[in-house]
């Protein structure tokens, strides 16, 4: 139990809590063994062939997990650096367009509206 309980701190650390339950599975494969080296009895081999395939899961989980993080990360970094840029680009006063604060009727942009203007006078005509 000491053993188990100083391992299962490392292996979540380097491969996460998904491959730490796939490979507790595996206690199943110390019951074959122990049924052939101490009470030699025969087994099927079906459980060999079961390990093995396990076994190989387990590799090809644990390999494509490290590529996906690797992916995650360079996204991650990117979207850290686009977002830095965005910031530097927005000067404080700046947001979206809409009404300045001391007339009401204009934008920071320096253009201005009316409430009433016709502005396209196609518009309301037929």
């Amino acid at each position: 139990m000491f053993l188990f309980y100083s391992t299962v701190p490392i292996v979540l650390k380097i491969c996460g809590s998904a491959m730490l339950n796939l490979s507790l599975l595996t206690s199943d494969m110390w019951t074959v063994l122990i049924r052939i080296f101490a009470y030699h009895e025969k087994v099927d081999w079906m459980y060999f062939l079961a390990f093995v395939a396990f076994t190989v899961g387990l590799i090809l989980y644990s390999w494509g997990s490290d590529e996906d993080e690797k992916r995650s990360r360079a996204a991650d970094t990117n979207h850290e650096q686009a977002k830095a840029m965005d910031e530097e680009e927005q000067s404080p006063g700046d947001s979206l367009p809409g009404p300045s604060s001391s007339d009401g009727q204009g934008f920071r942009d320096g253009k201005s509206y009316s409430s009433n203007s016709t502005a396209n006078p196609q518009v309301g005509s037929l």
